[in-house]
C-alpha cells in the first residue's frame, strides 16, 4: 500500500469513529458523551467533559464527519454554524387569529426570501417545559420571542442551553432585556384614545384589567390624559375573559351599578370589544347613544346593519413589524449587526361611530337580563 491510500484509509477509519464507539471506551452512556461534546455542564461536570473530548481527539473523532458531530464540537468552542433556521415560540391555534396571521405572513416571507426556515409549535410556559432538542443541537440561530407568552422563563432556559446560549432573540412587542425588541407606541395608543374620548364629552370611563405588558402602558398613557384633564380617578377596572364569560359579564354588571357615571369602554383588543358590544346589546345598551366602545389593534370588524364597520379603534403596524422584526433577526445571525437594539413604531387612532358623545340624561336604560346563558 502506498502512502497516498495509507492516509485515505487512515482519513477513513478516523471519520468512522462514533459516539458509540466513545461510549463503550469510557464505560458512559452515549447520552453522557454527546453533552460532553458539546459543553453541557449541566449533565456533565467540567473535568469529566473534558476527559472525554481529549478522549475523543486520541480515537480520532471527526467533528466534521457529520453536520451533527460538527454542531456539538462547535457549541463546546462557542463557534456558531450558521443553519438558516429560526424558532418562534408560539402554538398553533395563534393561526386562528388575523393579529397573528397578519404579523407572522411579512416575517415569515421575509424569512423565506433569505433562505431561512421556521421552527413553530413549541413555547416554554410550564416549569418543567423542554426545549427541542434542536437547540441541544445547535441547529436554532434565533429565536422570536412574542409578546404574551412566558418571557423569563423562556429567556433562563435559552441563555441556559448550550446549544443555544448568546444567540440572538428577537422580542416582538415586548420590551425585555438582553434582547433586540421590534416595540408599538402602546403609551401614545391610550393617549389618543383617552384623548378621543375626552374630546366627545366622556368624564369616566371603564377599562378592561390585565397585567399585560403592552396593555399596561396603554393605561398609563390613557390615565395621564385624564389627570391633564382634571379627570384624575375616573377610571375603572372590569374583569374580562373570554373564556369566562359568565364570570366576566356578573363583574361588568356589578362595576355597572357601582359606577353609573361611566360613559365608555376602553377593551384590550377588537375581539373583547366585539364580544362586549354584542353582550350590551343583549342587556339593552345601545352603542353608541347609551355606551361608547373602544377597541384595539384594528384587525377585526364590527359591522352595523349596513354593513360599515363601526368599531373606534387604535391601528398597530402588524405587517410592518413582522417584516422589521425578521430584519432584525437576520442582521445579528448574520453578524452584520451585534448587541441590542430597540425600534418602536408608531400607531393610529381609527375613530368611528362606535365612540359619540354621551347622552345628556346619562345612562338611563337599566342592564337587563342577558338572553344568553354564559357559563
Amino acid at each position: 500500500m502506498n502512502i497516498a491510500a495509507a492516509k485515505n484509509k487512515s482519513r477513513r477509519l478516523r471519520g468512522n469513529v462514533t459516539l458509540k464507539d466513545i461510549a463503550r471506551k469510557y464505560g458512559v452512556s452515549m447520552v453522557t458523551v454527546s453533552a460532553a461534546l458539546r459543553g453541557d455542564r449541566r449533565q456533565v461536570c467540567e473535568e469529566t467533559g473534558e476527559k472525554i473530548r481529549k478522549l475523543a481527539d486520541r480515537m480520532g473523532y471527526d467533528p466534521s464527519a457529520t453536520a451533527y458531530a460538527r454542531r456539538l464540537r462547535y457549541c463546546a468552542s462557542s463557534k456558531n454554524i450558521l443553519n438558516h433556521v429560526v424558532g418562534i415560540d408560539f402554538a398553533w391555534d395563534y393561526l386562528d387569529s388575523p393579529y397573528f396571521a397578519r404579523l407572522f405572513q411579512p416575517l415569515g416571507r421575509e424569512l423565506t426570501r433569505h433562505g431561512y426556515s421556521i421552527l413553530t409549535n413549541w413555547a416554554i410556559n410550564e416549569k418543567d417545559s423542554r426545549l427541542p432538542c434542536s437547540f441541544a443541537r445547535g441547529e436554532v440561530d434565533g429565536v422570536f420571542h412574542i409578546s404574551g407568552t412566558t418571557s423569563d422563563m423562556l429567556l433562563s432556559r435559552l441563555r441556559e442551553e448550550p446549544g443555544f446560549g448568546t444567540r440572538p432573540v428577537v422580542s416582538i412587542f415586548e420590551s425585555l432585556p438582553g434582547c433586540s425588541n421590534i416595540l408599538i407606541d402602546d403609551y401614545s395608543g391610550g393617549r389618543q384614545i383617552a384623548e378621543h374620548l375626552v374630546a366627545a364629552g366622556h368624564k369616566s370611563v371603564f377599562y378592561l384589567e390585565s397585567d399585560n405588558y403592552q396593555h399596561v402602558l396603554r393605561i398609563r398613557g390613557m390615565k395621564d390624559v385624564m389627570r391633564k384633564a382634571g379627570l384624575a380617578g375616573t377610571m375603572h377596572p372590569v374583569f374580562f375573559k373570554l373564556d369566562h364569560l359568565g364570570r366576566s359579564f356578573a363583574s361588568m354588571r356589578k362595576q355597572f351599578e357601582a359606577f353609573p357615571e361611566c360613559s365608555a369602554i376602553f377593551c384590550s383588543n377588537d375581539v373583547n370589544a366585539i364580544a362586549i358590544y354584542n353582550w350590551f346589546g343583549e342587556t339593552g345598551i345601545n352603542v353608541p347613544q347609551n355606551f361608547s366602545v373602544v377597541g384595539f389593534d384594528n384587525t377585526h370588524e364590527l359591522r352595523d346593519e349596513s354593513g360599515r364597520n363601526i368599531l373606534t379603534t387604535v391601528e398597530i403596524p402588524l405587517e410592518e413589524a413582522g417584516r422589521m422584526a425578521a430584519e432584525m433577526m437576520i442582521s445579528r445571525i448574520e453578524g452584520r449587526e451585534t448587541g441590542e437594539s430597540t425600534l418602536t413604531l408608531p400607531v393610529k387612532l381609527i375613530p368611528r361611530t362606535s365612540v359619540s358623545a354621551p347622552a345628556p340624561e346619562g345612562r338611563t336604560r337599566p342592564i337587563a337580563n342577558s338572553t344568553t346563558h354564559y357559563k
